[in-house]
């Protein structure tokens, strides 16, 4: 279809809804030791992750990845450098794709924990991802028991609970203790809750840094387009290579009546944190956009299952670190005690 589409011939264009099995585990550790989490912990929990999955499953020892006769066999390529498939053709000139993975440590950000106190943290995989779950929790578990954070203190695992995708009321399963059987459930695509007629609020909790024509936009200038168009391709890449069948729909299409949407009330501004890169040996500097705004009630009802879905697999850079995390939460007002009471029940 022509990408001149008239606003009246993409609401004529009849959609498929973006099919993405998901699985989201939560992670429960006790301290041994006193930990110091940087103010971005994940930056350290990827490199804890990422360092611990390498030992456990390279038996190549290999200095990298590319040209190893395991990369497209091995689990640490695939989840941490996820190269294309040799026979892809999407994104054959990019020496990666999408990860499968998205970390969730918002409850360590900037924390000292005593030894003895409990800390969590989430993690998301997407699709095929799943598969490699019980590599990632014994990655997880010997990586926090050699240490992490500033003093390298030791964490040591108490359970992962496999989180409910019916929402924060239903109660999650534990599926793994050490000692004990690994039970997980297989991933489900999220049930897409109807659009409500009243429209919604995105509640951006960890900073996006989404851009438009090559520049990260700034928080007064978001616009919803540059959300919409980052999840429409980051869902289309994650159903592409990690999910069970491409995304066949429209991309012009969409993206017209997404260019109608206009954002609502908002309350957004621009958080900047700084992280430690062990590759480089510098403090660096990462920010994007967090706050509140408001979806408009008439806001074309093809565009909603792509920005229900958003909220379990992020939206622009970063996301591997739990950038670009959002909830939608139906709301009346601005009100921030509302985003935290009894109304939030709808968001995942």
């Amino acid at each position: 279809m022509s990408t001149t589409l008239s606003p009246k011939e993409a609401e004529s264009v009849r959609f498929p809804v973006p099919v993405l099995p998901i699985a989201r585990y939560r992670f429960s550790f006790v301290a041994e030791d006193p930990v110091v989490f940087p103010a971005m912990a994940g930056s350290a929990w990827r490199g804890v992750l990422g360092h611990a999955l390498k030992r456990t499953v390279c038996v190549t020892r290999a200095p990298v990845c590319a040209g190893c006769l395991l990369q497209y066999s091995c689990s640490y390529p695939y989840i941490f450098e996820t190269p294309p498939p040799r026979a892809s053709r999407k994104m054959r000139r990019y020496r990666t794709v999408p990860h499968p993975y998205i970390l969730d440590t918002r409850g360590c950000d900037g924390q000292n924990i005593a030894p003895g106190q409990a800390v969590a943290i989430g993690l998301t995989l997407v699709g095929r991802g799943n598969q490699h779950l019980p590599y990632l929790i014994h990655a997880l578990t010997r990586g926090a028991e050699h240490g992490i954070g500033r003093g390298r203190g030791r964490l040591v695992l108490a359970e992962v609970v496999q989180e409910s995708m019916a929402g924060p009321s239903a109660p999650g399963a534990r599926i793994y203790a050490p000692g004990e059987a690994l039970s997980a459930a297989g991933p489900k695509t999220p049930d897409n809750l109807a659009m409500p007629l009243s429209g919604a609020s995105l509640i951006f909790e960890t900073p996006l840094r989404v851009k438009r024509e090559g520049r990260f936009v700034a928080a007064e200038a978001l616009a919803f387009a540059d959300l919409f168009g980052s999840l429409l391709r980051r869902i289309s890449m994650l159903m592409e290579f990690h999910g069970e069948a491409p995304l066949e729909t429209d991309f012009a299409a969409l993206m017209a009546l997404a260019r109608r949407v206009e954002l609502g009330e908002r309350q957004l501004h621009w958080k900047e944190e700084g992280r430690y890169s062990s590759r480089q040996k510098a403090l660096m500097r990462i920010g994007g956009i967090v706050g509140v705004a408001v979806l408009p009630g008439d806001m074309p009802a093809a565009l909603w299952p792509y920005v229900w879905l958003g909220q379990w697999v992020h939206a622009g850079h970063l996301t591997t670190m739990g950038f670009g995390g959002y909830r939608i939460a139906v709301t009346d007002t601005l009100d921030p005690q509302e985003y935290h009471g009894r109304r939030m029940s709808e968001s995942p």
